[in-house]
């Protein structure tokens, strides 16, 4: 946890804070398809499928604030990633 007391606006000078303190951690996204394809007529196909991204929605953090002497110094407040879609289609190939 960072605490944002110990950081002030700088004073025209370089400090002694290591590089990149507001680091995101990396995170996996599961992406899964469903792709069923049916012949109905001679040279006719239906094909049917189902989608989901984000499958096991996972919640990401957003990336921390980073103006200092602000309220939200170094709190992620926003969603870093989407929530879990599902889509559904049919096509019909002749």
């Amino acid at each position: 946890m960072i605490n944002p007391a110990a950081f002030a606006v700088p004073s025209g000078s370089y400090g002694n804070m290591g590089k990149m303190p507001f680091r995101v951690p990396s995170y996996n996204n599961l992406d899964f398809s469903l792709v069923k394809e049916t012949p109905i007529y001679e040279g006719m196909n239906l094909e049917l499928r189902a989608e989901s991204l984000n499958t096991y929605n996972a919640v990401i953090a957003g990336n921390p604030g980073t103006t200092i002497g602000n309220a939200s110094a170094c709190l992620a407040t926003t969603q870093g990633n989407t929530p879990r879609q599902l889509q559904f289609g049919a096509k019909i190939i002749f």
